[in-house]
């Protein structure tokens, strides 16, 4: 054996695994580097030096099994590298990356955030400050939230045939407050009350009444809330409010819009402007009420009612200091007690007590119905006995003028038919409202300038009347000492 075959290197020595390392020393012809993850190796061939024999497939492979490599090998790219020795680290295996479990999501079917809550767009362009959609409403039994499962996921294999195990995804956590609660399969959120939805502290409850902080102006929006509504500051002009239930309001309806399906108190007062109404399915309390439209299904409490038109389905009961009514239209349902009536000035006022409003309301809409029915029969009577006329002079009427006249009569009997039917709607009117009982006193003045109405019966004041109470007496408006 020659020196030089002596000493060259055995298999043993021409092999290199390592784990990110890439020295080798100059005499071997492959190495095998596993990346750091596990999930990559790579084999480097280096060209045969002087005339040595070229590194073959079967010992790359070889390498690659020393090196621990037995899972994912690419065989194309392996002939490749061993092909041409391009002393270059070449990727030769590839592992199965894990795929970790996904975690439970919850997915709101309201918007929790009111950062997110922005102007809608109107028609032309321009943004709807007036409807900012503050207010999160649902109603019973709707849907508030929705779980999803976690993803378990899937193991992985490293190229060195390491099994991979994969990260289980976790339950998204949401708990169920006030007024809500999970579906028996935990998947759906429901609303078990209407109301307004919120989320805080990974709780959703629904709340049956929705508080404003400050005032309902540009900062808020309007308000349209299906539970009932605390505002703590103002409701300004232009800007409404909507209750299924009650509406508090701690300072004043400074020319806003209040509709309320439950009871309205304004702490402060209601300053109409003309434009604005207040409107409650129950009873309205307010310190004072000016040029204010103002509507209650039961009874109006104020201390002062001035220039406005009050409708009340119950009484209107002015109480406080001054217990004043002055000047507009107060009507009630059943009586109207205050302290002072009208004023000095002899400021028109006007006072219906004892009958429903709405039925004084259907009372003029039937009249009024009346007077156009009779218009438009005399109208179409005149038509038909001027086309009767020409139908004799003529002996027999064209086919277009001949249908006229047949569908004319028809209206005229339709005509006939809905007057009947109006006549007596009135005719009921009138005797319920004849049968109103209801009272106007005054624990103090009612001045001249004052209307009072009962029932049907009108009793203008001309001089001033203290300490009494006006009532019916046989169909007459009589005087009473208040008591």
């Amino acid at each position: 054996m020659g020196e030089n075959e002596a000493q060259k290197p055995g298999i043993s020595d021409q092999v290199e695994v390592s784990s990110g390392r890439k020295d080798r020393p100059a005499d071997r012809r492959i190495t095998v580097e596993i990346s750091k993850d596990g999930l990559s190796a790579s084999i480097t061939v280096f060209p045969p030096e002087d005339n040595a024999q070229p590194a073959a497939l079967e010992e790359a492979r070889e390498k690659l099994a020393q090196a621990g490599v037995v899972f994912g090998v690419d065989e194309r790219a392996l002939e490749k590298a061993v092909m041409e020795r391009s002393g270059k680290p070449e990727p030769v295996a590839v592992g199965l990356p894990v795929t970790h479990g996904l975690d439970g999501q919850i997915e709101f079917q309201f918007k929790t955030d009111i950062a997110d809550i922005k102007p809608s767009e109107l028609a032309d362009g321009r943004a709807d400050f007036y409807n900012l959609n503050l207010v999160q409403n649902v109603e019973m039994g709707q849907l508030l939230a929705v779980r999803t499962s976690p993803q378990r996921g899937a193991p992985g294999k490293t190229v060195t045939g390491e099994e991979l195990r994969p990260r289980p995804g976790k339950e998204a956590r949401l708990f169920a407050g006030k007024n809500a609660r999970w579906s028996d399969d935990g998947i759906r959120l429901l609303a078990t009350a209407q109301g307004h939805a919120v989320v805080a502290n990974n709780k959703v409850e629904v709340q049956t009444v929705f508080e404003q902080a400050g005032d309902v102006d540009f900062s808020s929006g309007n308000l349209d809330c299906l539970g009932s509504i605390v505002i703590r500051g103002a409701v300004k002009a232009g800007f409404t409010v909507r209750a299924a239930d009650d509406v508090e309001i701690m300072e004043t309806v400074d020319g806003g819009t209040v509709i309320a399906g439950g009871n309205v108190q304004v702490r402060k007062g209601i300053l109409g402007h003309g434009d604005s109404k207040v409107t409650a399915g129950g009873s309205l309390k307010a310190r004072f009420i000016e040029n204010g439209r103002v509507e209650a299904g039961k009874d109006v409490v104020a201390d002062a009612i001035m220039h406005s038109q009050i409708v009340a389905g119950g009484n209107v009961i002015m109480e406080g200091k001054k217990g004043l009514i002055v000047g507009g239209l107060v009507r009630a349902g059943q009586d109207v007690i205050a302290k002072t009536i009208g004023s000095y000035l002899t400021t028109p006022t006007y006072v219906e007590a004892g009958v429903r409003p709405e039925l004084r309301i259907m009372y003029t809409e039937t009249v009024a119905a009346i007077a156009e029915r009779k218009a438009n029969v005399d109208k179409v009577d005149k038509a038909v006995k001027l086309l009767v006329k020409l139908e004799k002079t003529i002996g027999q009427l064209p086919a277009e003028k001949g249908l006229m006249l047949d569908r004319l009569k028809e209206t005229l009997t339709h005509l006939g038919r809905e007057l009947v039917s109006l006549e007596e709607r009135l005719a009921e009117t009138e005797a319920e409202i004849t049968a109103g009982k209801g009272r106007v006193g005054a624990s103090g003045t009612i001045y001249p300038g004052v209307t009072v109405t009962i029932g049907r019966n009108n009793l203008p004041i001309r001089d001033e009347r203290r300490f009494v109470v006006l009532g019916l007496d046989q169909g007459d408006i009589r005087t009473y000492p208040f008591r």
